[in-house]
């Protein structure tokens, strides 16, 4: 009896977690439809969705606008998105961001700082912490679900490590253990490019599509692939690293530990150092004005040109920046000859430009004529990378996943 109690509440869990996801993906639903879609009795997602909303988790939202002859008119229901609330933390490069935000990813209090790899992880770890429980206090929010953490490079996400991210941190870092005992949530933690595919999934293009290729450029080059409308990770969540398909046998070594990674060739970084190669007041006079004959002018004026494409720029310069489009296009294009997704979502401070977009699709179609217009497409969401990712795991960790328990 005990193991048949622990199976219906299984199932309860499961189904619960099915209408959740599907008002997710639908929005507002009645009761009725609900039940034809997920093959269950009127009366058990009665009793189910009348249990949730007596919790709070979903809401009666209005009627039916339909004419019918006998009955009642259709109730919707939807999710109440003010309900519950999560912690999210994106540490990159240069920057780490902290939010607090509701399950629909409307922000309720957000905070940036210098991501400090100078110091020992355990104590920028610590500042965090500091930063998550101050806006906590200030917002009073009652119903937080727990602490979604994204980061570059590599993770275990089982157990909660990071095991090298790329120019922050070395060596494996607890994230998971440190925050669950300063802050007392449960914590999940994903690489970075993942995390945003699972926001895809919850919030965006993943609603429509099942099977995709994310592909992020700037500074450096991520991916990520859904299958089935699962993020997928591969052994040792390495899965989809196309910025480390290797293009250069002998190339140079990629912070990574390979050679010839794509990473070495198209990365903003590696884009600079080209152009410094060429950079002179005869071969780039545009840029040597520009930058007032200060090298280490270069970065910001390329970076400020790659975004608006605004203005003249010389011709030794434009024809890098081609060459690297041309590169990153030709591995995209092996890349969905082996998965086949139905779209590839772009997004990244270079594919904010239409110019890169577009020659990157053309590129792209030369190599391969099945390439077709409209298989890539800008993220709806490009504009919330800094935090949407990490809040997407703790909301499919802690609230789809439990069923809202």
């Amino acid at each position: 009896m005990k193991d048949l109690g622990g199976n219906l509440e299984r199932l309860k869990v499961k189904n619960r977690q099915i209408i959740l996801k599907l008002l997710n993906n639908h929005e507002a639903m009645s009761r009725k439809d609900i039940a034809q879609t997920i093959s269950l009795t009127s009366a058990s997602v009665t009793q189910l969705c009348t249990e949730m909303i007596n919790e709070g988790l979903i809401i009666e939202i209005g009627e039916s606008d339909e004419q019918k002859k006998v009955g009642r008119k259709k109730v919707f229901i939807d999710i109440n998105y003010k309900n519950r609330y999560a912690l999210c933390i994106n540490i990159e490069k240069f920057t780490t961001t902290i939010c607090l935000a509701d399950l629909q990813s409307q922000v309720i209090s957000l905070d940036k700082i210098k991501t400090d790899n100078k110091i020992e992880a355990t104590k920028f770890l610590l500042q965090i912490a500091d930063i998550c429980k101050k806006i906590l206090a200030d917002n009073n929010v009652e119903k937080t679900i727990g602490i979604g953490v994204s980061i570059r490079g590599l993770v275990d996400n089982k157990k909660g490590i990071s095991k090298h991210a790329y120019e922050i941190w070395d060596k494996e870092v607890d994230i998971k253990s440190l925050l669950e005992k300063e802050l007392k949530f449960p914590v999940t933690i994903q690489n970075n490019m993942r995390a945003f595919a699972q926001a895809e999934i919850i919030y965006g293009t993943g609603k429509q599509y099942h099977n995709l290729l994310f592909l992020k450029w700037f500074p450096g080059v991520g991916s990520a692939i859904v299958i089935d409308n699962n993020v997928y990770e591969g052994n040792h969540g390495t899965a989809a690293e196309i910025g480390h398909y290797i293009v250069e046998f002998d190339g140079q070594r990629c912070k990574c530990g390979k050679i010839g990674c794509l990473e070495t060739k198209v990365s903003f970084d590696a884009i600079i150092n080209s152009i410094r190669l060429i950079y002179s007041e005869k071969t780039t006079p545009i840029l040597y004005e520009l930058t007032n004959g200060q090298k280490e002018n270069i970065s910001l004026v390329i970076e400020n040109y790659l975004v608006t494409y605004k203005g003249d720029m010389d011709l030794y310069v434009l024809e890098i920046i081609h060459k690297s489009i041309v590169k990153l296009a030709q591995v995209t294009v092996n890349a969905t000859a082996l998965i086949a997704p139905q779209k590839i979502i772009v997004y990244g401070k270079f594919f904010k430009n239409k110019l890169i977009l577009s020659t990157f699709e053309k590129e792209c179609s030369l190599i391969d004529a099945k390439y077709k217009d409209g298989l890539s497409i800008k993220s709806k969401l490009i504009d919330k990378t800094s935090y949407i990712g990490a809040l997407a795991i703790a909301v499919e960790e802690f609230f789809f996943k439990v069923g809202g328990l």
